[in-house]
């Protein structure tokens, strides 16, 4: 994954998706904090953020 920062859009892409950003599996959402191991997202209209480890997350426009 390329560098993001709070407020970017991303595509978390399970693994079993093998890459497929169009898998129907992908789930979009914000990026909200970071620490040294994870990226952490809210997705849709969770109030809550999920940790995501990085490899697995796509920067979108």
């Amino acid at each position: 994954m390329e560098i993001c920062f709070i407020g970017d859009r991303v595509a978390y892409i399970p693994y079993h998706a093998n890459g497929d950003i169009n898998h129907p599996d992908v789930e979009y959402g914000i990026v909200t904090g970071m620490n040294k191991e994870y990226v952490f997202v809210r997705f849709g209209n969770e109030e809550i953020s999920k940790a995501v480890i990085p490899l697995r997350l796509q920067k979108v426009e």
